[in-house]
């Protein structure tokens, strides 16, 4: 998936979930990985580029190293490391665990606060 971003400069949304385990195409999983790929400056797009009169330009320089550690970093999201320490993250994360409110249930606790 690295190499293919190294060739077009970017990846597009079928790339991802083509080379993610069928386990973690969660939409939660996609958005560490998109985050992931954008620390390492790779775009992911909708939909391919279409062909420009540009195509004939070389193609961008892109840091080896930084696409090696994006190799390590998605292996680790394969296999269901933790991606990321960060508090807001793990605030998102944790937050889609909690059901939201229904109708009834905010008139409920509307009326308890009134009372």
């Amino acid at each position: 998936m690295l190499a293919l971003a190294g060739e077009q400069g970017y990846l597009t949304h079928a790339d991802l979930v083509d080379a993610l385990p069928p386990e973690s195409d969660s939409p939660d999983a996609l958005d560490v990985v998109r985050a992931a790929l954008a620390d390492i400056g790779i775009a992911v797009l909708d939909e391919p580029v279409a062909s420009q009169p540009f195509a004939a330009a070389p193609a961008a320089d892109v840091d080896r190293d930084a696409l090696d550690e994006g190799r390590t970093l998605l292996g680790d999201l394969a296999r269901g490391a933790s991606a990321s320490t960060d508090p807001l993250a793990l605030y998102m994360r944790r937050m889609h665990a909690v059901p939201l409110l229904t109708r009834e249930d905010e008139i409920v606790l509307a009326r308890e606060i009134e009372t």
